[in-house]
C-alpha cells in the first residue's frame, strides 16, 4: 500500500524536526505526502509523542479514504480557545 519514512534534524532553537514522508505502492503508486513537525525541549514526553501520533494519523487519511475506510474516520477540530493557547505556548519558546 504504501512506503512510510521517518527523519529526524536538530532545530536551532534545540528542538527537532520531524519529517514523515509516505509513497504509495502499486495502485497507490500516486500518493504522496511529505509532512514536517517540531518538538522541542521543553515539551513533555506526552506531548512529543501526542504530535507525533496526530501526524502520522494525518498522513494515513489518503490511503485509507482510497481504500475505502473513510466512513471510518473521525475528524475534531480544536476550538479556538484551545488553538491560541497552543499557540501562544509555543511563542514562549
Amino acid at each position: 500500500m504504501f512506503i512510510f519514512l521517518v527523519g529526524a534534524s536538530s532545530t536551532g532553537s534545540d528542538g527537532t524536526r520531524f519529517t514523515l514522508w509516505y509513497e504509495g505502492i502499486g495502485a497507490y503508486a500516486d500518493v504522496h505526502d511529505t509532512l514536517h513537525f517540531d518538538t522541542y525541549t521543553t515539551d513533555a514526553d506526552k506531548e512529543q509523542l501526542d504530535k507525533s501520533i496526530h501526524h502520522i494519523k494525518l498522513g494515513l487519511i489518503p490511503y485509507l479514504r482510497r481504500a475505502g475506510y473513510a466512513d471510518l474516520l473521525a475528524v475534531d477540530f480544536k476550538t479556538h480557545r484551545e488553538a491560541v493557547l497552543v499557540s501562544a505556548r509555543q511563542e514562549d519558546r
